[in-house]
């Protein structure tokens, strides 16, 4: 099971926290986060 913290528009938590496949609100947001590894080939 995940769960988000839950912030507002400025990146400020709100103290709420939601499985994740749960609806958002409009003014909810959760982090995402990104990660590439580029080898030597300059594959990724």
């Amino acid at each position: 099971m995940e769960y988000w913290d839950i912030y507002d528009e400025f990146k400020n938590k709100t103290g709420k926290v939601l499985k994740r496949g749960d609806k958002l609100n409009d003014d909810e947001y959760h982090l995402v986060t990104n990660a590439w590894i580029k080898n030597s080939k300059g594959e990724f």
